[in-house]
């Protein structure tokens, strides 16, 4: 019984299709047998038109760097827009308005660029596995972050915040800017990198890419995608000195309590967004075993 054939088109979608989850490496998949024709190993051993081999092996790799593409401009949009580089800059100012020099303020947003970058990389590889260790799910993170948010916001709003670390940096006299930095992080670490970069939100997504990079082979991109978003934010924060002179001390305090509202909505929409999921979570568990 003759064995069927196919066109070109039909070729490569099955072709992709087999190649979707693996890596380029497996792509010469091709051979030819003893009366010369190209042969693919599928489970229905499909016969390959001779003309259709010699471009074959670039089709597929061509539609494996398009996977490859879409992969890296999707997680790139879902981090920018969740990491938000630019919508967080007053933020960062307001929590650097009490640093004692230009330089010191530099420093430290080029140091938080690779502490957020290490950040969204362990909760890409390591975050649902540790969430899921202590027997905590992503709601109740987020419900715990709405909380360190909502403290934060009030103490903002009442001024004690401002307080509270020009207490903790006033003694940078005497260091260089890179240990003033050093000093001064630990103070904004939380909310500023945690949950503010790196939220609930954040690690959803680097968990949900993460998985794809490694069933996809795409772990270089997903890596570059986290860089680029890090470098930006350094970038962004590091031209937060030029808004900072504008404003004036007068209008700096002007800024953080204002921001200290906004921080509260935030905070507020975050233990709505928590609570919600939670709820939904165990009434979906409820009827499933009722069920």
């Amino acid at each position: 019984m003759p064995r069927a054939r196919m066109d070109k088109k039909e070729l490569l979608l099955c072709v992709y299709s087999l190649l979707r989850n693996h890596n380029a490496d497996t792509l010469p998949l091709m051979n030819r047998d003893r009366r010369g024709r190209g042969r693919i190993q599928t489970p229905r051993s499909l016969c390959v038109p001779p003309e259709c081999f010699p471009n074959l092996h670039y089709a597929v790799r061509f539609m494996f760097h398009m996977d490859q593409v879409s992969f890296f401009v999707a997680f790139f949009a879902a981090l920018f827009a969740i990491a938000n580089p630019i919508g967080n800059i007053p933020f960062f100012i307001m929590y650097t308005a009490n640093a004692t020099s230009t330089r010191i303020r530099q420093a430290i947003a080029i140091l938080l660029g690779p502490i957020i970058f290490a950040t969204i990389l362990l909760c890409m590889f390591f975050g649902s596995s540790v969430l899921s260790f202590f027997g905590i799910s992503l709601p109740a993170f987020q419900i715990a972050g709405a909380i360190i948010l909502f403290t934060i916001a009030m103490s903002m709003i009442s001024g004690t915040h401002t307080e509270r670390v020009n207490k903790a940096t006033s003694s940078d006299s005497g260091k260089t800017p890179w240990q003033a930095a050093e000093a001064f992080i630990p103070t904004i670490l939380v909310p500023l990198v945690i949950p503010i970069y790196v939220g609930a939100a954040t690690i959803t997504v680097s968990v949900l890419y993460g998985q794809k990079a490694i069933a996809g082979g795409f772990l270089i991109d997903a890596v570059g995608v986290v860089a680029i978003i890090c470098l930006m934010i350094i970038v962004c924060n590091l031209a937060s000195g030029v808004i900072m002179r504008v404003l004036g001390p007068q209008g700096l305090e002007i800024v953080v309590r204002v921001f200290g509202i906004i921080l509260l909505g935030i905070a507020v929409q975050m233990f709505a967004e928590g609570a919600g999921d939670m709820v939904a979570n165990y009434i979906h568990s409820n009827l499933s075993v009722n069920s």
